[in-house]
Protein backbone atom coordinates (compact mmCIF):
# COMPACT_ATOMS: atom_id res chain seq x y z
CA UNK A 1 0.00 0.00 0.00
CA UNK A 2 2.96 2.68 0.69
CA UNK A 3 4.49 1.38 -2.14
CA UNK A 4 1.25 2.21 -4.49
CA UNK A 5 1.28 5.82 -2.51
CA UNK A 6 4.63 6.45 -2.88
CA UNK A 7 4.29 5.83 -6.72
CA UNK A 8 1.19 7.59 -6.92
CA UNK A 9 2.88 10.81 -5.25
CA UNK A 10 6.21 10.65 -7.37
CA UNK A 11 3.60 10.27 -10.55
CA UNK A 12 1.21 13.50 -9.02
CA UNK A 13 4.84 15.82 -8.13
CA UNK A 14 6.13 14.81 -12.00
CA UNK A 15 3.09 15.99 -13.93
CA UNK A 16 2.48 19.05 -12.19
CA UNK A 17 6.46 20.06 -12.35
CA UNK A 18 5.82 19.72 -16.35
CA UNK A 19 2.92 21.46 -16.55
CA UNK A 20 2.83 24.09 -14.14
CA UNK A 21 5.98 25.86 -14.15
CA UNK A 22 7.41 27.45 -10.97
CA UNK A 23 6.51 30.91 -11.48
CA UNK A 24 7.92 34.01 -9.16
CA UNK A 25 5.93 36.66 -8.36
CA UNK A 26 7.83 40.01 -6.81
CA UNK A 27 6.48 41.99 -4.96
CA UNK A 28 6.89 45.64 -5.24
CA UNK A 29 9.49 46.73 -2.66
CA UNK A 30 8.50 49.97 -0.82
CA UNK A 31 12.27 51.73 -0.39
CA UNK A 32 10.76 55.79 -0.54
CA UNK A 33 12.12 57.26 2.74
CA UNK A 34 8.17 58.51 3.18
CA UNK A 35 6.64 55.27 3.22
CA UNK A 36 9.24 53.92 5.87
CA UNK A 37 8.28 57.08 7.74
CA UNK A 38 4.67 56.13 7.59
CA UNK A 39 5.56 53.05 8.73
CA UNK A 40 7.47 54.11 11.60
CA UNK A 41 4.34 56.55 12.43
CA UNK A 42 2.10 53.46 12.39
CA UNK A 43 4.22 51.54 14.62
CA UNK A 44 4.28 54.80 17.51
CA UNK A 45 0.86 55.21 17.26
CA UNK A 46 -0.32 51.72 17.33
CA UNK A 47 2.27 51.47 20.31
CA UNK A 48 0.55 54.75 21.90
CA UNK A 49 -2.72 53.08 22.01
CA UNK A 50 -1.38 49.89 23.64
CA UNK A 51 -0.49 51.95 26.07
CA UNK A 52 -3.41 53.82 26.71
CA UNK A 53 -5.87 50.98 26.91
CA UNK A 54 -3.53 49.18 29.12
CA UNK A 55 -3.69 52.43 31.60
CA UNK A 56 -7.65 52.68 31.25
CA UNK A 57 -8.03 49.29 31.82
CA UNK A 58 -5.39 49.16 35.15
CA UNK A 59 -7.44 52.16 35.81
CA UNK A 60 -11.08 50.85 36.19
CA UNK A 61 -9.63 47.78 38.07
CA UNK A 62 -8.39 50.14 41.02
CA UNK A 63 -12.31 51.89 40.63
CA UNK A 64 -13.50 48.32 40.81
CA UNK A 65 -11.73 47.42 43.72
CA UNK A 66 -12.39 50.51 45.92
CA UNK A 67 -16.27 49.64 45.84
CA UNK A 68 -17.42 48.60 49.41
CA UNK A 69 -17.32 44.87 49.64
CA UNK A 70 -20.67 43.56 50.61
CA UNK A 71 -20.58 40.59 53.52
CA UNK A 72 -22.56 37.55 52.47
CA UNK A 73 -24.72 37.84 55.27
CA UNK A 74 -25.80 41.17 53.92
CA UNK A 75 -25.92 39.80 50.45
CA UNK A 76 -28.34 37.36 51.65
CA UNK A 77 -30.47 39.27 53.63
CA UNK A 78 -31.20 41.98 50.89
CA UNK A 79 -32.57 38.96 48.88
CA UNK A 80 -34.26 36.96 51.93
CA UNK A 81 -36.35 41.03 52.05
CA UNK A 82 -36.52 41.03 47.98
CA UNK A 83 -37.80 37.28 47.88
CA UNK A 84 -40.62 37.41 50.83
CA UNK A 85 -41.98 40.20 49.11
CA UNK A 86 -45.69 39.70 48.38
CA UNK A 87 -45.34 41.78 44.65
CA UNK A 88 -42.68 43.57 43.47
CA UNK A 89 -41.45 47.41 44.68
CA UNK A 90 -43.10 49.39 41.30
CA UNK A 91 -46.30 47.51 42.34
CA UNK A 92 -47.12 48.29 46.19
CA UNK A 93 -49.26 51.04 45.13
CA UNK A 94 -51.25 48.90 43.05
CA UNK A 95 -51.49 46.29 45.77
CA UNK A 96 -52.75 49.21 48.17
CA UNK A 97 -55.35 50.47 45.70
CA UNK A 98 -56.58 47.12 45.77
CA UNK A 99 -56.77 46.66 49.60
CA UNK A 100 -58.64 49.92 49.92
CA UNK A 101 -61.27 48.71 47.30
CA UNK A 102 -61.72 45.67 48.45
CA UNK A 103 -62.50 46.74 52.31
CA UNK A 104 -64.56 49.35 50.63
CA UNK A 105 -66.10 47.58 48.52
CA UNK A 106 -68.00 45.18 51.28
CA UNK A 107 -69.54 48.28 52.99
Amino acid sequence: MQGALANFRSSAQEWSARTMPPTVIRLPVHSSPWFNQFRALAAVVMLAVAVLAGLLFRQSESVRGRQPVISDAALLEQIDSQVSRKVPAHLEPLLDLVAQDGSTGGN
